[in-house]
């Protein structure tokens, strides 16, 4: 089956089930950006992928209309950097070569 059991008593849609579809689907080199949301969400899978990815972003607190869900990620030990949401395009941005953000 494509849903892990733990799946099944998170939100819909879950962030816990897409990343681990991506660690299905995907040999490397994966960007995650979590941004505000509700509770734990994201936080067990990106424990799983985190050798697969490139960098994970967080938005800061202080920005985020809910805050949990990044609080979480950085609590899990799975974020490379935090940063406000135009912080991270420009991050994001820059790593793609793309300029003028």
């Amino acid at each position: 089956s494509d849903v892990c059991s733990s799946d099944l008593d998170q939100p819909s849609p879950s962030i816990n089930a897409t990343l681990r579809s991506v660690r299905r689907s995907s040999s490397g080199g994966v960007g995650v950006v979590i941004l505000t949301g509700l509770g734990d969400d994201g936080s067990a899978a990106l424990k799983e992928i985190k050798h697969k990815t490139l960098m994970v972003l967080a938005q800061e607190a202080s920005e985020c209309a809910s805050r949990s869900m990044p609080d979480a990620a950085r609590q899990a030990g799975v974020v490379d950097a935090t940063d406000f949401a135009a912080g991270i395009a420009q991050r994001i941005a820059k790593h793609y070569g793309v300029d003028g953000l």
